[in-house]
């Protein structure tokens, strides 16, 4: 049954509309995980778990989390056995755990898992803080998220898998308070710092309050994070109260510090259907490491410098990196890539099928990444053959199926795309062919007729077949007659150079023989003739003379004498014969021919004689043409082609007449050898045979020498170089053998020289072609090149070239120009961590391809500090790096600045104690140094393990106070509290009253302690010596007021 296209097409539409109905009426495929809650220094197991996972043949995806809070016990346990059975050996690849996710890849034959099994188990260690949560997910945002399974005997993957999220919480009952702060710009905003905290454990909801009241809030939830920003530089004292009423406090001092900074470099994946771009965060600069990295793909992890985010396909992207001390930056990336596309616009047919006639189809290529120089994208057709183009490109392909792929500058390609290219007609030339009426007769004929019907069609013999006119014609139907018998081949050509041949046979009838049956008289017995006629054309006529009644083969009761007979067969063929019978008497023999001589030359026909009368023995004498005697014997073996005579004679001395037969060898035939050869080198050429002579009905036998197998049987034979042995063989299996050789040209070899970029200098391409057949043409992929075997002048990139000779055999060839210019260098650098040490390091990046490289790092002075590219234990300053590679093209950069963080200073705000055995404090500020500064204070060698910025201190006395900042640097002092002396009770004197109602008494205190006043009884306050008459008998009591002096330190 043959389908028209439209048919087609709509048989196509209903069986993919019912394999998608059959694929969506599937269950949808899911995967879950179970959420937990853990503490820290703990570990959770989470389960995951499937949905409709029936003849799943592979599964794919990776698992994703926060690799700051947890990190996984990779591989994981509890692997169903259904998984067990896996062909790429390991379920699960950790090496990227550290960066927050993992891969599960899994392919086997089909198996089924029940709804709610377990696939596997994945443990979790957790290290991050109270009051967290790391998400944790099924996707495809690092590996494509794919499950294959059977269905209807057919494989369908989907990338559509319904997962369930899940998060590991991390909890405290322990009511906790967490501080994280962000030091003032100390370049652009001094007084612009943030804190950001939060509560957990205890009972929610909180509340809190800053510095007595300077910043208050309540309602908080568990974890819930407040941020506050433009703050001035000073010590913030936090107090989280919860539900209960239970109060924590914590303190954090903001300052100043170099602002937190990095450098990025977003790189674009190579083609828009590739997950090779990237985004690397580097030359981290400020801040207090280690540094924390989160970004939007869920890819985490904790670095002390640079992370590079690699696998990246087209799309937007962000990150939030956090230093030690909680300093937040975000950036926002997009990385981009045009989609490579190919379109194909039809224009035309092709007239026909055949070699040499085309059609015509506009290509169209966008996107990706044309090349730099020459035409922008390269053309593949077949999957083997590649040039440039410069869209829309025409291209003229024969009819038949074709692929077509767009590569760009990248190397990114398109899906192949197949293509048809139809043809209009099919030509068919078909011969009716008439034989010959009569053994060499010359009135055969041909009628040959084209299909489709043209007038404009053109004929000519095949080479090496005969030519029987017809050359030049235009018709659609060239009748020929007058044919002889023979093989003979007819090509015709219309105006579209379609083409079609046609091989075809003019037979011959067998020649028309007649077969007589002699019965010579004897003494007493009448003779008789009988025909039996044979080859022609059937029915047979025969005419005697003497004349004879009717139209008869037989003639019988003859007594002897000569008889002739001519017969017609029905295309009135004739033959004649005339026999001589023995006259009455005489012995009858009949000398016959018993095998014919097989091939020309050949010496094996066999005679024998037939005695038919007489009474033996018998005498035999065979003579030959020379009246030579060549056999005594009734019959002769071995007889070569000739006339034999032979008498026989019996044993009462009566003889025959001498009888003679003519034994002849076939008619040798001739082969005529043609050929074409190769136009160019490992192409076919064509050998032709054609037989002359001889019978028709002949076979071939084709060899290449030096084997025996049969390579061919037609009379054409294409064939690469060498030399062919060719056999006819005809009906008879008499063979002749011949022998030709095809020839080839040499490869077409371009002897190029090419000169590669040098920094500033230009490249070039030299050709210096031999073989083929000169002249030849060029074609460059640089469209401006023209018809040269030299381009020079060429900057770094990918050319290539077609070279035609006149016979338009091509080769091609492809060169490199590595890319000119001096080496791409970029640095990095790590700053010193503490003030007076000499720990910074020194790296240079290098792309190019043209190395070794040498390498010289120089201070500001100009000294030479390493010839390495890494540069280890350095102090800070001014470096310059230069790199000179193989062609000594150098780059240099200049003002690499390695810094150091200022000296940890401390300032000292020290309130004694007023009184004998109170309270004093110390609040120290700290500069300097890299921040996150850890607190510790030491009385008498005994440590407080107070981690605070501020010491209330209970007793008087010498404090020791040490300082760690982020980078483990390190300051101490000591700082003292004093105390005023105890007040001992004054011992007044006494002079009594000395007469009743009189006013002499007196109470005096003399030499008392400077600073220290009396207060009487009466109100009134003396001096430092107070005395107090006394007009009344009594007790007068009084009170020390010990004077104080408050001395505050202030910025």
């Amino acid at each position: 049954m043959i389908l028209k296209k439209s048919t087609f097409y709509l048989f196509s539409l209903f069986i993919a509309l019912f394999s998608v109905l059959d694929i969506c009426a599937q269950d949808t495929l899911g995967l879950d995980i179970q959420s937990k809650t853990g503490t820290k220094g703990g570990t959770v197991c989470l389960n995951i778990t499937a949905r409709n996972f029936k003849n799943i043949e592979s599964i794919q995806f990776n698992l994703s989390y926060n690799a700051t809070l947890v990190s996984p016990q990779c591989p994981a346990t509890n692997v169903h056995p259904g998984l067990k059975n896996n062909i790429f050996g390991e379920l699960f690849n950790c090496n990227s755990k550290d960066n927050g996710y993992i891969n599960f890849v899994w392919a086997s034959d089909p198996t089924t898992i029940p709804d709610g099994d377990v696939l596997f188990t994945l443990c979790f260690d957790i290290k991050g803080d109270p009051g967290n949560t790391s998400p944790v997910s099924i996707n495809g945002n690092i590996l494509l998220m794919e499950v294959c399974r059977e269905i209807s005997g057919k494989t369908v993957c989907l990338n559509k898998v319904n997962t369930s999220p899940a998060s590991i919480d991390i909890k405290t009952n322990t009511l906790s308070i967490f501080i994280n702060k962000c030091d003032a710009d100390i370049i652009n905003t001094t007084d612009k710092g943030s804190l950001t905290f939060y509560a957990t454990g205890g009972l929610a909801p909180y509340s809190y309050n800053i510095n007595s009241g300077e910043f208050t809030g309540s309602g908080l939830a568990d974890g819930q994070r407040i941020t506050l920003n433009n703050l001035p530089q000073k010590a913030y004292i936090i107090v989280i109260t919860d539900a209960s009423g239970l109060p924590v406090s914590s303190s954090k001092t903001i300052s100043n510090n170099i602002p937190f900074t990095y450098d990025k470099l977003p790189k674009d994946p190579l083609c828009a259907d590739r997950n090779n771009g990237s985004i690397k965060i580097y030359n981290v600069r400020g801040g207090i490491g280690p540094f924390v990295y989160e970004w939007s793909n869920l890819v985490s992890a904790v670095t002390q410098d640079s992370f590079v985010l690699e696998d990246l396909y087209v799309g937007k992207y962000s990150v939030t990196v956090s230093d030690f001390k909680g300093c937040k930056k975000t950036d926002s990336f997009e990385l981009v890539r045009a989609p490579l596309l190919l379109d194909v616009k039809f224009l035309s047919n092709a007239a026909c099928s055949q070699s040499g006639v085309f059609g015509s189809i506009e290509i169209s290529a966008s996107g990706g990444t044309p090349f730099i120089t020459g035409d922008p994208y390269t053309l593949t057709i077949n999957s083997g053959i590649n040039f440039r183009i410069n869209p829309p490109y025409l291209y003229s392909p024969r009819a038949g199926n074709f692929t077509l792929r767009i590569s760009d500058g990248n190397g990114c390609s398109t899906d192949i795309r197949p293509f048809v290219m139809p043809a209009d007609y099919a030509i068919d030339m078909t011969a009716a062919v008439k034989d010959v009426s009569c053994k060499n007769a010359k009135d055969g004929s041909v009628s040959l007729t084209v299909s489709p019907y043209s007038k404009n069609n053109s004929f000519f013999p095949l080479f090496g077949y005969p030519d029987i006119g017809g050359l030049g014609v235009k018709n659609d139907t060239l009748i020929l007659t007058g044919i002889s018998p023979g093989s003979y081949a007819y090509r015709m050509i219309d105006f579209n150079n379609c083409r079609d041949t046609v091989f075809f046979t003019v037979k011959e009838p067998d020649s028309l023989k007649i077969n007589s049956t002699l019965v010579h008289p004897e003494c007493d017995k009448p003779g008789s003739i009988t025909l039996n006629a044979s080859g022609g054309n059937a029915a047979y006529n025969y005419t005697w003379n003497p004349p004879q009644t009717g139209n008869t083969n037989t003639l019988s009761n003859l007594t002897g004498g000569t008889f002739k007979v001519t017969v017609s067969d029905a295309n009135n063929c004739k033959d004649s014969l005339s026999v001589t019978l023995n006259q009455q008497g005489i012995l009858n023999v009949n000398p016959e021919i018993v095998k014919a001589i097989s091939c020309h030359g050949a010496n094996d026909g066999i005679l024998r004689v037939d005695i038919q009368s007489g009474n033996g023995p018998f005498e035999v004498k065979w003579t030959d043409s020379l009246g030579v005697v060549v056999s005594i014997g009734q019959t002769i073996l071995n007889v070569k082609p000739g006339t034999y005579t032979v008498q026989v004679t019996d044993k009462s001395m009566c003889s025959s007449f001498p009888m003679t037969v003519t034994i002849s060898e076939p008619a040798p035939f001739f082969m005529v050898l043609g050929k074409t050869d190769a136009l160019c080198n490992n192409e076919n050429g064509q050998t032709l045979v054609n037989v002359t002579g001889g019978n028709s009905g002949y076979t071939f036998e084709w060899q290449k020498s030096g084997n025996a197998a049969v390579i061919g049987r037609d009379t054409i034979l294409d064939a690469k170089a060498g030399l062919y042995i060719v056999s006819a063989i005809n009906t008879d299996g008499c063979r002749i053998k011949d022998s030709i050789s095809i020839i080839e040209p040499d490869s077409i070899l371009l002897n190029q020289i090419v000169v590669q970029t040098n920094c500033d200098l230009l490249g070039s391409i030299a050709l210096n072609p031999s073989g083929g057949t000169p002249d030849y043409r060029y074609l460059w992929s640089v469209a401006s090149a023209g018809d040269t075997s030299l381009i020079k002048d060429l900057p770094g990139g990918q050319y290539s070239v077609t070279v035609t000779d006149s016979n338009n055999c091509t080769t091609s060839f492809t060169q490199t120009i590595n890319q000119q210019g001096k080496p791409e260098i970029t640095t990095e650098t790590q700053n010193i961590s503490c003030f007076g040490a000499k720990n910074g390091s020194l790296k240079v990046n290098i792309q190019s391809p043209n190395g070794p490289f040498g390498v010289v790092w120089k201070d500001s002075t100009g000294t030479t500090v390493s010839s390495q590219p890494t540069v280890q234990n350095i102090g800070p300053g001014n470096y310059t790096v230069q790199v000179t590679d193989k062609n000594n093209c150098s780059s240099e950069i200049k003002q690499v600045v390695i810094t150091e963080p200022e000296s940890l200073a401390l300032i000292k705000n020290i309130s004694n104690a007023i009184c004998f055995q109170d309270q004093g404090s110390i609040l120290v500020d700290v500069t300097g140094g890299s921040g996150s500064y850890k607190y510790e204070w030491q009385k008498a060698g005994n440590a407080l393990v107070i981690d605070n910025d501020s010491l209330l201190i209970s007793s008087a006395g010498k404090y020791v106070f040490k300082i760690t900042d982020g980078n483990n640097c390190i300051k101490t002092d000591t700082i003292t509290i004093d105390e005023p002396l105890k007040i001992s009770s004054p011992t007044p004197n006494i002079r009594n009253i000395t007469c009743f109602g009189l006013s002499d008494g007196l109470a005096a205190i003399f030499n008392s302690p400077a600073g220290i006043n009396f207060k009487w009884s009466t109100g009134s306050i003396g001096p430092l010596s107070s005395i107090y008459p006394q007009e009344m008998p009594g007790s007068l009591p009084i009170t020390a007021i010990i004077a104080f002096l408050i001395l505050h330190f202030l910025k």
